[in-house]
């Protein structure tokens, strides 16, 4: 299992005597320039947007009145304080003077998370970027952050300022494609920058085991079949079957989005108690997260997003890995298999499934959530768009769960993750219940869908309206045979329906 989470209790004292030493101060100012800087209290949500911070006694003052961590923004802005919700892109790229590249590494188990953050810097050393810094999040993963001035001021012909978000994402695929396809089971090989290589070498219980046993063994300790834990790839005639470690393990690109913000350097993690200490870049693996507790603390020797340490320009040859992959991709996607497609391809829904027929996971979410909103975001807009839910009626929809969370996000950010939807062809399935970060991840319990062998929650919700109504094209007689639990949701259904025209 993954290590168990727990609310710290932070003491108003030690909270205070933590921030008020002088290069705690002078590391959480030297960044927070330009930055949009917000406080957050004990970790229930951020104060008031937009915030700056331009003083060590602005620090000091905010954690006398309760603030327990600090977050600041990828972008570097003009005037942090002009920010405002709702604002497009149009009119937040003019305010926007930079960004830096901050990749987020989390994973329930940590040995793997140290693997992805090493491997990830190798990366980025070998396109010749030496400013690379890194620091502890506080709970179970990495910050790898590469500052603005690193890049060239000018890319592809448009402002580097103005490539945000797309350029960190071009970025971040690049470097995920690095780690991650270095893992045959067909041909039993490993790579040294292989992600999944390495984590099978670290699972492996002898020199005999194939990978297929490891594999085994990892399906025990995550508590995921093995079937999910391998992907099968048409790569030109050649069929590839591969351990894909990202099942477990997420680099989450949804947070590189505007305005997201990011845990400050030597800022309180709530949830463990952890300080979020820069290391060693080059050392991650040596890496004692008890160093970090609170009482153990000790000034770090390493810096975090040390603007002197870049060249102007060192990251350009990343700029240029980043984005032909980026091209070459989209001239020859790789096809990924999937095993029941050959049985039957995915059916398109053309007519909207009501609520009713929603199962209990997605009326959760729906009800309103205190943490994974960014994710909730994910599932909700490809599980609605998978029922033949419209663009307007998806925004509509999310727009108002959004409402009923007691912290809602802002506006553009989640139209922001609705916009590619206008122009995608095919729906594609939010993800399925056995994904934990999508779903325990965010508190909501998938176990009885599971029990019984209900895999999505599109599946989940057309058994539902199946059971009513029959399969689309079905006459009569031709319908499955329905348990006795189908039959009364279908009585209990046409009851309804017949009310409400009473009621008209």
């Amino acid at each position: 299992m993954g290590d168990e989470k727990y609310k710290a209790k932070i003491d108003p004292d030690l909270c205070l005597k933590h921030y008020s030493q002088p290069h705690v101060l002078d590391a959480i100012l030297s960044i927070s320039r330009g930055k949009e800087t917000v406080g957050s209290f004990g970790g229930t949500g951020y104060g008031s947007r937009p915030d700056l911070i331009q003083y060590q006694n602005d620090i000091i003052e905010q954690v006398k009145k309760g603030v327990t961590s600090f977050h600041f923004s990828e972008e570097t802005w003009q005037n942090p304080m002009g920010l405002m919700p709702g604002m497009s892109q149009k009119e937040l790229d003019p305010m926007r003077t930079g960004w830096d590249l901050i990749i987020d590494i989390d994973c329930n188990y940590w040995e793997y998370s140290k693997i992805a953050a090493d491997l990830l810097i190798q990366v980025l050393e070998h396109a010749g970027v030496s400013c690379v810094s890194c620091k502890f999040s506080g709970n179970h993963g990495f910050h790898i952050a590469i500052p603005y001035e690193a890049f060239p001021p000018v890319m592809n012909g448009k402002a580097t300022a103005e490539l945000f978000p797309e350029a960190p994402h071009v970025i971040a695929e690049y470097l995920k494609e690095q780690i991650v396809p270095s893992t045959n089971l067909s041909d039993n090989l490993t790579y040294n920058r292989s992600l999944s290589g390495q984590i099978l070498e670290q699972e492996r219980k002898s020199k005999s085991e194939t990978d297929e046993e490891v594999v085994a063994h990892i399906s025990e300790k995550v508590e995921l079949p093995f079937d999910k834990l391998i992907m099968k790839e048409q790569v030109g005639d050649n069929e590839v079957v591969r351990f894909n470690a990202f099942h477990i393990l997420e680099i989450d690109t949804l947070l590189i989005s505007s305005r997201h913000l990011i845990r400050h350097v030597y800022s309180i993690n709530e949830k463990s108690g952890w300080i979020s200490i820069p290391i060693n870049p080059n050392k991650v693996m040596q890496f004692d997260r008890k160093l970090a507790k609170i009482e153990n603390f000790v000034k770090s020797k390493y810096k975090f997003l040390d603007r002197n340490s870049a060249t102007p320009g060192e990251a350009l040859k990343l700029f240029q890995l980043s984005y032909d992959f980026n091209d070459q991709k989209k001239k020859n996607p790789v096809i990924i298999e999937d095993k029941k497609k050959k049985k039957r391809e995915f059916e398109e829904i053309t007519d909207a499934i009501p609520k009713e027929f929603f199962p209990p996971p997605i009326k959760k979410i729906l009800s309103g959530l205190s943490d994974g909103k960014k994710r909730a975001v994910f599932i909700l807009k490809n599980f609605l768009h998978s029922l033949g839910w419209g663009y307007n009626e998806i925004e509509d929809c999310i727009l108002e769960w959004n409402e009923k969370n007691p912290e809602p996000l802002r506006e553009v950010l989640i139209k922001g993750q609705l916009k590619n939807l206008r122009n995608q062809r095919k729906p594609i399935l939010p993800p399925n219940y056995s994904n934990k970060a999508y779903y325990e991840g965010i508190g909501v319990d998938v176990s009885e869908p599971l029990a019984k062998g209900i895999k999505n929650p599109v599946n989940d919700t057309l058994r539902r309206y199946y059971a009513v109504h029959g399969r689309p094209g079905q006459h009569k007689g031709g319908r499955e045979k329905l348990t006795e639990e189908q039959k009364e949701a279908r009585r209990v259904y046409r009851r309804k329906k017949r009310d409400e025209k009473k009621e008209k």
